[in-house]
């Protein structure tokens, strides 16, 4: 079975089958209830990558790099990004071999990690 095909068959066991759907990107979109985020499947190396925006309308600057580096020291499974005036929360797991319960945690865990992200963020926004 292909990686992008284990990968929807963990998802939709992971969430009963509901809140999963595929994107116009070709990426699965996960509603974990209190939170949206997105699972990008790479063939070549096999891995995953979980993420979301968590605030927007962030200009670029030194500043932001500066802020985002103080965050991603505190992190370690997840990094905060900057990305087309969006900060991100990502995860990027090797899928070699593809581990269910790795996957679960990752999700698990993205909601609270993204809402406490997302309100220091958020505040950085030009508005």
């Amino acid at each position: 079975m292909a990686l992008r095909d284990e990968v929807l068959v963990m998802l939709n066991a992971l969430y009963e089958g509901t809140g999963v759907s595929e994107d116009c990107d070709g990426d699965f979109k996960v509603d974990l209830g209190e939170r949206l985020c997105w699972v990008r499947v790479y063939d070549e190396p096999p891995t995953l990558s979980v993420f979301a925006p968590v605030a927007n309308e962030i200009a670029p600057g030194p500043h932001i790099d500066e802020k985002l580096r103080e965050l991603n020291n505190a992190l370690v499974v997840f990094r905060a990004l900057w990305e087309e005036e969006h900060i991100l929360l990502r995860a990027d797991l090797m899928a070699t071999p593809l581990v269910a319960l790795q996957l679960q945690r990752v999700l698990d865990d993205f909601t609270a990690v993204a809402a406490e992200l997302a309100e220091e963020t958020q505040a950085w926004s030009r508005f």
